[in-house]
C-alpha cells in the first residue's frame, strides 16, 4: 500500500512563495495469486479455479488524502492519510462455491509524515532539480497479529487466541523511518525525466514478535506533454526490494528468519494527466507487475489502477529576487564567457553594445572603427543587442540603464571602465589617457667633421 501512497504525494518545489497542496487518490487492486519464488503456487482442482490452494479472492480499495505546505525556501511538509477496505473470502480458505464474501478489514492505515528540502538552489544546479526527504510512518493502522507464528507476546498488547493474518493487515504494527532523494530534469520544453530512490527502516518489531525487513525502492521515468495543460503521458519503471523478515522462535524465543517474507518486484507504471484548471491536476494510472520474486510463499497483487486529483494554491508575497550580478566588475576579467572571448590579449579592447534602434549607437560605430585604425594598440568588438529578449539583457547588461554602452578592457584583459550614454559617445576622453605615450623622435646623428 505504501507504493500507492508515494505516487499520491507531492514532493514540492522551491517556488519562491508559500504554497498549500492537497490531493485525493483512489487505488484498486485484487489479490488472487499465491507465489513461491517467481512461480505461481498451483491448486490441485479444476482448471477454472484460482491457481492457489488458499483460494485467495481479495479486493483492495485504498483512498488517501494528501495535504502539504511548501515554504519560499524550498522546504515542504507533507502528510499522507490512507483509508483501506479489504474484501476477501472468509479466513482465506473458503471455496468459491460457498459464496462467502465479506469485508475483512477497513479503516485508517499507517500515516506518513514527510519533510522535503529542495536542494537545487543551494547546489546551484541550474536546470536539474534535486530534493531530499526525511520522514516517518506512524503506527496508526490496525495490525492483525498472527499468534500461530510466535508464542512470545508482549503482555496485554495482543490476544493469543486471535485469528489474524498479517497478509491482509491494514497496518504493519511498527513505526518506520523514511529517507529518499529525488531528481528531475527538463531536457526539452515538453519532455521531463525524473527519478527517485528511497530507503525505509522499521523501528523495532510488531507486538507478535514479527520483524519486518528494511525496504529499498527506486524509480526512473519520463513525462511528455502532448497538449499544453490538457494532456501529458508518462511512464516509470519501479523497482522494490523488501529485506528478509524475522520472528521469535516458539521453542527458545530466539529471532530467526521468517520463511515467507521479503522479495523483489519490478513494476511498469504508465499514466495520463491533465491540468484543465490552473493549479489542479487529474491523473489516471495503472501499475503492472513485470517481475516478482518472493521468499517462501506470499500473496501478490495483480494489476492495479488508480486516479488522483491534486491541486495547489500559492499565498503570501513572493520575496524580491536578488539583483542580478553585474557584468561590469572593475579590475576583473569579463564576467560573461561570450564577452571574455572578444577581449584581445595585449591590446586595449573596446566592447561596444549597440542596436539598430539606438541612434547614438549607429553614429558611434564608425567613429570606433576609425579610432581603432588610428591606434593599433586598440581593438574594437561590437555586440549586436537589436533582437535581445529579457533573458539576454539579464545575462549581458543586467544593470545598464540603456544603450550605448562601451566596456574598456586593459591589455591584461581586466575591465578598466564602463562608459554609458554620453560617456560612451565621448569615449576618446576615457581611452586616450590609457594609450602608451608615443616615443619621442630620435635626434639626428651628428657626423664628425
Amino acid at each position: 500500500m505504501g507504493d500507492a501512497l508515494n505516487l499520491s504525494s507531492d514532493s514540492g518545489a522551491g517556488l519562491g512563495q508559500w504554497r498549500a497542496r492537497a490531493g485525493l487518490l483512489y487505488y484498486y487492486s485484487t489479490i488472487d495469486t499465491l507465489k513461491e519464488g517467481s512461480e505461481k503456487v498451483p491448486y490441485n482442482g479444476p482448471p477454472s479455479d484460482v491457481q492457489n490452494y488458499l483460494q485467495l479472492q481479495v479486493k483492495m480499495h485504498l483512498v488517501t488524502l494528501t495535504a502539504g505546505v511548501d515554504s519560499p525556501w524550498g522546504t515542504g511538509l507533507t502528510v499522507i492519510v490512507p483509508w483501506v477496505s479489504l474484501w476477501r473470502d472468509d479466513n482465506f480458505i473458503q471455496f468459491k462455491n460457498n459464496n462467502t464474501l465479506g469485508v475483512t478489514e477497513s479503516g485508517l492505515a499507517d500515516t506518513e509524515v514527510r519533510v522535503r528540502q529542495d536542494l537545487s538552489q543551494a547546489l546551484d544546479l541550474g536546470g536539474p532539480r534535486l530534493g531530499a526527504t526525511f520522514g516517518v510512518v506512524a503506527n496508526t493502522g490496525k495490525y492483525l497479529a498472527a499468534p500461530g507464528v510466535s508464542k512470545t507476546y508482549i503482555a496485554g498488547q495482543t490476544d493469543p487466541n486471535a485469528t489474524g493474518n498479517r497478509d491482509v493487515s491494514i497496518g504493519r504494527g511498527v513505526w518506520w523511518l523514511i529517507g529518499d532523494v529525488d531528481a528531475s530534469y527538463s531536457a526539452l520544453s515538453r519532455l521531463m525525466f525524473y527519478g527517485n530512490a528511497q530507503y525505509r527502516q522499521p523501528l523495532g518489531n510488531a507486538v507478535d514478535g514479527f520483524g519486518w525487513g528494511s525496504e529499498m525502492r527506486g524509480s526512473l521515468g519520463a513525462r511528455f506533454t502532448i497538449i499544453d495543460k490538457y494532456l501529458s503521458v508518462a511512464a516509470s519503471a519501479d523497482l522494490q526490494h523488501r529485506g528478509d523478515a524475522t520472528y521469535l522462535s516458539p521453542e527458545n524465543g530466539e529471532r530467526i528468519a521468517y520463511p515467507n517474507g521479503g522479495g523483489t518486484a519490478l513494476y511498469l507504471t504508465p499514466s495520463l494527466s491533465s491540468t484543465p484548471i490552473e493549479g489542479t491536476t487529474v491523473t489516471l494510472a495503472a501499475r503492472q507487475p513485470l517481475y516478482e520474486y518472493v521468499n517462501g510463499q506470499q500473496a501478490v497483487q495483480n494489476t492495479a489502477v488508480f486516479v488522483t486529483i491534486s491541486g495547489s494554491l500559492g499565498f503570501g508575497a513572493k520575496p524580491a529576487p536578488p539583483p542580478p550580478p553585474s557584468t561590469a566588475v572593475i579590475g576583473k576579467p569579463a564576467q560573461v564567457p561570450e564577452i571574455a572571448a572578444l577581449v584581445v590579449p595585449g591590446k586595449i579592447t573596446l566592447v561596444d553594445y549597440w542596436a539598430t534602434w539606438c541612434a547614438p549607437c549607429m553614429k558611434l560605430g564608425p567613429r570606433l572603427e576609425d579610432y581603432a585604425k588610428e591606434h593599433p594598440q586598440v581593438a574594437v568588438a561590437r555586440v549586436d543587442a537589436t533582437a535581445w529578449e529579457p533573458p539576454e539583457w539579464a545575462k549581458f547588461l543586467p544593470d545598464a540603464p540603456g544603450l550605448p554602452v562601451i566596456d574598456v578592457f586593459g591589455q591584461d584583459g581586466k575591465l578598466l571602465r564602463r562608459l554609458v550614454g554620453p560617456d560612451a559617445e565621448d569615449f576618446q576622453a576615457a581611452v586616450n589617457p590609457l594609450l602608451p605615450a608615443a616615443p619621442l623622435p630620435a635626434e639626428p646623428t651628428k657626423t664628425q667633421p
